[in-house]
């Protein structure tokens, strides 16, 4: 019915790209022009630029509608559909762990606590907590969440912070796209057909997985009621501001939200990055046959000193190919993006020099006033 694990293939879907590539192209002609110039304000050398837009460009061939921003601290060097509200899966988690770190600076909750883990909170797409029973430091569930993207970690991790603290956090923050389900286990039991507000359980869930008999008519991942969605232009304001410290009283809570967040699958070699992505395949329209489809990731590397934070997202409707099929193909489109943008921003060099003096107040925490 659905699944958040991604197996390798070499498949690459290409579709077409007229219209995105020509509105693309358009809105990045003044950093093109600049980036073949000998001149200390090209973002990118020329090599580093092509290397990039090869990207960019198979990126659009991915079937169905795609959203992508890219900046190389404060300035937009790549934007399509940056606005656009998408279905971005387990991406959204990222909030959760923000929200919940704020808590335990405010004493509210505890990384030390011993959370429980039982079939109250069990529910699929759960790598790590599936078939365990007891309890476990809320740290080793903020873990799971992030690295494994263990839902039942994300369900326990949202009981106890609570789902509308999270969501005043991200009104608050000003992520006008983005929005969060009170569970992923109550977003699928609305997904595949129950009535809003409830709650198929774990019994429920492994009913309708194991017959693929849906209690009502599928309803699509992308609503106004239980979903997981946001917009490329909230990841990239929220990872530049969350990474400077802007949401955190405490540096030693930025450092846990970096670990938490480290990642290696989608960036350079001997580069830092921290980010989180999402994937699945969901029922939408067509009975219980799994037609929606997404792929998302955004998170941030910092080159030297200069941070490039991004978001790549892509939903689609058919049978085939589902998201696992695609998602090699996804990781060389990010990573490859990345390893062009690093090329260009070598560490030392002068190009780095002017994007750290440029940059230099995207890197100063400034507290925003958030509800406590």
């Amino acid at each position: 019915m659905k699944t958040e694990s991604c197996k390798q293939s070499s498949f690459f879907h290409r579709g077409r790209l007229v219209g995105l590539t020509l509105c693309f192209f358009a809105a990045m002609v003044p950093v093109a022009a600049l980036a073949g110039r000998k001149s200390e304000t090209a973002l990118l050398p020329g090599n580093a630029w092509r290397e990039l837009q090869r990207h960019v460009e198979q990126f659009q061939q991915f079937p169905g509608t795609k959203s992508v921003r890219v900046d190389v601290g404060n300035h937009t060097l790549v934007s399509d559909s940056s606005s656009t509200q998408f279905f971005v899966a387990s991406a959204i988690k990222t909030f959760i762990v923000c929200q919940y770190l704020r808590d335990v600076e405010a004493g509210r909750v505890s990384e030390d606590k011993q959370l429980e883990v039982n079939d109250s909170v069990r529910t699929d797409a759960s790598p790590v907590l599936l078939n365990l029973t007891g309890t476990t430091p809320a740290r080793s569930i903020l873990e799971a969440l992030i690295t494994h993207s263990d839902n039942t970690a994300t369900d326990i991790a949202l009981r106890h912070v609570g789902p509308d603290r999270v969501r005043s956090f991200i009104a608050a923050a000003g992520l006008n796209a983005t929005l969060i389900p009170d569970s992923t286990r109550r977003f699928f039991s609305y997904n595949v057909g129950a009535p809003l507000g409830v709650d198929l359980g774990w019994a429920g869930i492994q009913h309708v997985l194991h017959t693929e008999q849906l209690p009502g008519p599928p309803r699509p991942p992308l609503n106004n009621q239980q979903t997981l969605a946001s917009s490329a232009d909230d990841f990239v304001s929220f990872y530049k501001r969350a990474l400077a410290g802007e949401f955190f009283n405490k540096p030693a809570t930025l450092t846990e939200f970096k670990r938490i967040h480290f990642n290696n699958t989608f960036f350079p070699e001997d580069t830092a990055g921290y980010g989180k992505g999402g994937s699945g395949n969901w029922v939408a329209d067509m009975g219980n046959v799994p037609v929606f489809h997404a792929l998302s990731f955004a998170g941030q590397m910092v080159v030297g000193t200069t941070p490039v934070t991004f978001c790549f997202v892509v939903n689609w409707m058919s049978e085939h190919p589902d998201s696992e099929t695609l998602t090699p193909a996804f990781i060389a489109v990010v990573k490859g993006s990345m390893e062009a943008i690093k090329q260009g921003l070598r560490p030392g060099s002068s190009r780095d020099r002017l994007m750290g003096d440029v940059d230099s107040e995207s890197r100063t925490a400034t507290r925003l006033q958030l509800p406590p």
